[in-house]
């Protein structure tokens, strides 16, 4: 798991679209990757801003 949490580092910044590609992945680590990039940007980001890229 540390390793993954590097690698999302890394990746910060992927879009959406990348993002869901993930989690829909059949790898479970792909979509672990996935869920800790989403968490990284919902805590650097602000609520409203969060939001309205998900949205």
């Amino acid at each position: 798991m540390p390793t993954l949490r590097k690698v999302a580092k890394s990746y910060y910044n992927l879009d959406v679209g990348d993002l869901s590609r993930l989690i829909t992945s059949e790898f479970n680590e792909e979509r672990f990757l996935a869920l800790v990039i989403l968490i990284m940007q919902y805590q650097k980001a602000q609520d409203k801003e969060f939001f309205i890229i998900f949205i």
